[in-house]
């Protein structure tokens, strides 16, 4: 999402003027302090779609806690398959937030 800029004041624009929104909210976002609960619900809508529709549907993500993911899951094999493949849905999470803030998943008993 982008939007324009009538001054170029404090961001790097392009020749076309426009400037990525997270860049021109990134400032305010910080003095109002509350980066983490963006990042967290950034990682939050980037773990479901990288888990996708179905599996999305039977976890749910409790909180993000200095760099691990914790999940709540509707069962332990779930638990164990998303621990398999935790590894390529942080590099998913990872890539879509554009920076590393999840290191690891971490499970809790629960229900989605």
């Amino acid at each position: 999402m982008t939007f324009r800029r009538s001054s170029s004041r404090g961001h790097t624009q392009g020749n076309n003027g426009i400037v990525p929104i997270q860049s021109a909210l990134g400032d305010a976002v910080k003095k109002m302090g509350v980066q983490r609960a963006v990042t967290e619900e950034l990682a939050r809508e980037a773990f479901l779609d990288a888990v996708g529709y179905p599996v999305a549907g039977m976890c749910s993500v409790v909180r993000l806690d200095r760099g691990a993911l914790v999940l709540a899951t509707a069962n332990t094999a779930l638990s164990h398959q998303l621990q398999m493949d935790s590894e390529l849905l942080i590099a998913k999470v990872n890539a879509r937030l554009g920076f590393s803030a999840i290191h690891r998943l971490r499970f809790v008993p629960g229900t989605s």
